[in-house]
């Protein structure tokens, strides 16, 4: 029964556990990468997706489930205070 709360608790943080990390890496790189506008936006958004992917891949193949969630509360709260010490 452990098992599979582990593994059903282990495929939901891969899903939405990289989703806010994710998002706000596309808004980083739109506020900080060196061009027009609409490029910045362009490279923000399209670069979301891909993270997301690649986030819930690693979070997904990690053993221990709570070091996963860390990382991913780490590199949140790391690129929250890029965003906010930007504006």
């Amino acid at each position: 029964m452990r098992e599979r709360v582990l593994a059903s608790l282990r495929a939901l943080l891969a899903v939405i556990g990289p989703l806010p990390a994710a998002v706000l890496a596309g808004i980083v790189l739109a506020l900080f990468v060196p061009a027009p506008e609409d490029v910045r936006l362009a490279i923000g958004f399209g670069a979301t997706v891909p993270l997301w992917v690649t986030g819930a891949s690693l979070v997904f193949l990690d053993a221990r489930v709570w070091r996963a969630a860390l990382a991913l509360a780490v590199s949140t709260a790391a690129l929250a205070l890029a965003v906010a010490a930007r504006g």
